[in-house]
């Protein structure tokens, strides 16, 4: 007999299939003990499960176990570099780059990830990602301005991997990204500065400067220029002019948006020349600017003396013996005189009195000067001199004549605008100054009353004696 579900061969009084534990269908009925029956264990209808199969099991569920456990604590990889967007905007040169990161997508591809994974476990997977992106991510561009078609930019990754690690068991994946400039509008390139004309005026070291704008075009009409000095020149100094936008805007972006240009240079630099300079010696005056001095002082000699003194005293001659150069020993400020250097001319003035009545008739001499200051050399060599602004002395001295012999009565005192003698001139014109200017001299030895008497008395009785000789001859 055998097992209508297996198979198996049957003994003629099974009630089971020892295979399959199928039941026998019409097994013959045999004769049983009640009592042998109760007592006798009951066998499981299902087959045993065999040692080895147990085993199996077993190993299956460790290794589901490691898996799950390996899972549970291995870190999610986050990639930033898919996120990263840059625009370019601008024109070509004056470009301008900024970068983006794509959070909205950032969010539907990581979000429900990272609340999963973050220690905090909340809920709001948006507001986990927006935490996370907050505290773990960053970066910028290493250039985002005065950028040109074809120029290569970076954006440069600054995050924090140990606490993505550490509050979200994240690992960042991420790299520096390069991108090529592109798309940026094409411009004119000018220049700004092609007809700013700088005009240097003055004297040094107090020379000035003055900027023109002779450009015809709309754009650089608009615009502002600056000096950043325009006084305190001195030939050789460097002058810087820069220009911005009008209102202070900047000059790319507004000469860009305004006229699809935009400037070369924004700043330039002109060296200062052409200034005159103070005359330092006596040699950089010039002969033309001597002799216009020298009139104008005997003019003014001239002039005072037909106006103060009497009729019956005679300005019979002025003899020019020199000139004091004195020239300022600080040009950095301005001396007790105010002036970088003074022209003392130095004269000898002769006069004679007809006094007949008393019978004073006699001649005499006298030294005075003639100061002009602040002598200018010109680029051309000749010299600038103001020949209106002039000094005369203030000083006088009086000469008092004897015509009697009544000492009180019988004299008369003169009085006269100068110096009796070159020593008294000198210290008044020189001396008086020594401690803030320096003096050059070409006056001539000038001779005293007194030695001018001696020498003709040695000169007479020098040819008296001759005569003497030669005629005992």
């Amino acid at each position: 007999m055998f097992c209508e579900k297996c198979g198996a061969e049957l003994t003629s009084d099974a009630s089971f299939c020892e295979k399959c534990g199928e039941k026998i269908e019409n097994a013959p009925e045999t004769p049983v003990n009640m009592r042998e029956a109760e007592c006798a264990p009951k066998e499981n209808p299902l087959k045993k499960i065999p040692q080895k199969a147990w085993f199996a099991i077993g190993g299956i569920a460790v290794v589901l176990i490691v898996v799950f456990t390996v899972l549970s604590v291995r870190k999610t990889p986050v990639r930033l570099n898919d996120y990263i967007k840059v625009e370019f905007r601008g024109y070509d040169t004056i470009g301008i780059a900024e970068a983006f990161f794509d959070e909205e997508a950032f969010k539907e591809d990581y979000g429900k990830k990272i609340s999963k994974k973050s220690k905090d476990k909340t809920k709001d997977y948006e507001g986990a990602a927006e935490r996370f992106l907050w505290m773990c991510t960053g970066g910028r561009l290493d250039k985002e301005v005065d950028l040109g078609n074809g120029d290569t930019i970076t954006y440069q990754w600054e995050c924090d991997d140990s606490l993505a690690e550490e509050e979200f068991n994240c690992k960042l994946v991420y790299e520096d990204i390069p991108f090529t400039v592109s798309g940026l509008d094409e411009v004119v390139v000018f220049d700004p500065f092609e007809a700013v004309e700088i005009a240097f005026t003055g004297v040094e070291p107090d020379g000035n400067a003055e900027l023109m704008n002779h450009s015809e075009s709309d754009v650089c009409k608009e615009l502002s220029y600056h000096l950043d000095t325009d006084s305190g020149l001195s030939n050789g100094d460097k002058v810087a002019v820069t220009v911005t936008g009008p209102w202070g805007e900047d000059i790319a972006d507004y000469c860009a948006q305004q006229y699809g240009m935009v400037p070369a240079v924004t700043e330039a630099s002109y060296t200062v020349d052409g200034l005159g300079r103070y005359a330092a010696s006596l040699e950089e005056i010039t002969d033309e600017a001597l002799e216009a001095m020298k009139g104008q002082a005997e003019d003014a000699m001239a002039a005072y003396a037909a106006k103060n003194w009497s009729d019956k005293q005679k300005l019979e001659g002025m003899t020019y013996l020199g000139s004091y150069l004195l020239t300022a020993k600080n040009t950095e400020e301005y001396n007790a005189a105010g002036d970088y250097n003074v022209l003392y001319l130095v004269y000898q003035v002769n006069g004679r009195d007809n006094f007949v009545e008393e019978g004073i008739l006699d001649a005499y001499q006298y030294y005075s000067y003639t100061a002009f200051e602040d002598i200018v050399v010109l680029p051309d060599g000749t010299c600038s001199v103001d020949l209106s602004d002039y000094e005369a002395p203030d000083d006088s001295f009086q000469r008092k004549v004897q015509y009697g012999s009544n000492a009180f009565w019988d004299s008369r005192n003169f009085t006269y605008y100068g110096y009796e003698d070159m020593d008294a001139l000198y210290s008044r014109a020189v001396t008086a100054y020594a401690d803030q200017y320096s003096c050059e001299s070409n006056v001539a030895e000038v001779e005293t009353p007194e030695e001018a008497e001696t020498e003709a008395s040695e000169a007479d009785a020098s040819e008296a004696g001759g005569s003497e000789e030669n005629s005992s001859n």
